[in-house]
C-alpha cells in the first residue's frame, strides 16, 4: 500500500515529488437486483487502484493505493509465458521461456524427452526500496518515489536448477 497525499480542491489528483499527478478516474453504473442502481468512481495512480474504502488501519483522511502484481503492470501478459513454455522443446528452452510468467507465483517442475529435469521459481518479484517500511501492516509514502519498487528481479536470479547432482526433484505446494 501506498499513502497518497492529496488535497480535497484537487479531489482526483495526488502530490508525488512535489508534482501533482492525475488520477485515472471512470464512473460505473452497477444494476442493482430489485433495488435502485448504484453509481460508482473508481480512481487509479500510477502505483494502482485507490483502495481505501477497502483497505484496514487507513487514519481518517488518508486515500491509499494499492501496488500488486498483476494489477500494476498490465502490459506483461502471464499468457505469453505460458505460450512460450508450451512451444518450448527442452529443459533449457523451458527454463527461459519461464520469463514472460508473472503471476501467479509458482514452483514449477518441468521435464524433457530426453530424461532432463528441472525446477524454477517463476513470478515477477518486485525490488523494495531500500527506504520500504519493513513492517508488512504500513503502508509507504506515496508522495516520495524513492519509496517505490525499483524494478524487478532479473528471472535468471530466482532459485532454479536443471539436472540437480541429486538426480531428482521435490515441490510440495509450498510458496516460493
Amino acid at each position: 500500500l501506498f499513502v497518497l497525499k492529496t488535497d480535497p480542491n484537487r479531489p482526483n489528483q495526488y502530490l508525488v515529488d512535489g508534482q501533482w499527478r492525475d488520477m485515472e478516474a471512470r464512473t460505473e453504473t452497477i444494476l442493482v437486483k430489485d433495488g435502485e442502481p448504484r453509481t460508482l468512481t473508481f480512481r487509479r495512480t500510477h502505483y494502482g487502484p485507490v483502495v481505501t474504502a477497502l483497505a484496514m488501519g487507513v487514519r481518517q483522511g488518508d486515500e491509499v493505493a494499492l501496488k500488486r502484481i498483476p494489477l500494476c503492470e498490465p502490459q506483461r501478459d502471464t499468457s505469453r509465458g505460458a505460450l512460450d513454455m508450451i512451444r518450448a522443446r527442452d529443459v533449457h528452452q523451458f527454463q527461459t521461456a519461464t520469463a514472460g510468467w508473472t503471476f501467479p507465483s509458482a514452483n514449477c517442475v518441468f521435464g524433457d524427452k530426453q530424461g532432463n529435469i528441472g525446477y524454477k521459481t517463476i513470478l515477477s518479484l518486485p525490488i523494495r526500496s531500500s527506504r520500504a517500511l519493513l513492517e508488512n501492516q504500513a503502508a509507504h509514502e506515496g508522495w516520495d518515489s524513492a519509496n517505490d519498487w525499483q524494478g524487478f528481479l532479473p528471472s535468471e536470479l530466482l532459485p532454479q536448477v536443471i539436472n540437480p547432482a541429486q538426480g531428482w526433484l521435490v515441490s510440495a505446494n509450498h510458496r516460493p
